[in-house]
């Protein structure tokens, strides 16, 4: 439920009323306790040839599944314990050289650069629908998004906030205690 793929599968369906002729295909990884009820949505939208439920594989095999991607999607229903959150999706796809759409979420906005990812807000499918079409519709502002999250990976990577990290404890623990 944390990560609202009811919402994502009705965003789906508007996708699919908008623009029939695009092809959308929306593939699931991981393990949770709503696959049945969300297999039974993705059947009464009439979505279940456009969705794959792959369920938990390998880690090793998780880089490939992003690469076959073309969005990377990182939808997150907006509590007080996600407000205090930020999907690891998000990093991951930007990593990986993928355009990003994710929920509009306090840690998004404070974390990530303007332009570096399209949100909605959570809970609206008509708004994510429209984050994923400004990103098919527009290649340019594709690209420019990706490369922005590119720098900014490269920002918080381990090789510069190591050297944070260490300033922090060596400030709270100076003599090594």
């Amino acid at each position: 439920p944390t990560y609202e793929l009811d919402v994502v599968l009705d965003g789906l369906a508007r996708l699919r009323a908008t623009r029939p002729a695009l092809p959308v295909r929306l593939e699931l990884y991981g393990r949770g306790d709503a696959t049945e009820q969300l297999r039974a949505r993705a059947t009464r939208l009439g979505l279940a040839e456009q969705v794959g439920f792959h369920g938990r594989i390998p880690l090793e095999d998780v880089p490939a599944a992003i690469a076959a991607a073309d969005i990377g999607l990182a939808p997150t229903r907006r509590d007080p314990f996600t407000d205090l959150s930020l999907s690891t999706k998000v990093l991951e796809y930007g990593a990986m050289g993928k355009p990003v759409v994710a929920s509009r979420l306090p840690l998004v906005e404070r974390t990530i650069p303007a332009g570096a990812v399209r949100t909605y807000e959570p809970g609206d499918p008509d708004g994510l629908a429209s984050a994923i079409l400004s990103l098919v519709d527009d290649a340019a502002a594709r690209e420019a998004s990706v490369a922005l999250m590119t720098g900014r990976i490269g920002e918080l990577s381990w090789e510069r906030e190591a050297d944070r990290l260490c300033a922090i404890i060596e400030r709270l623990a100076p003599d090594g205690d």
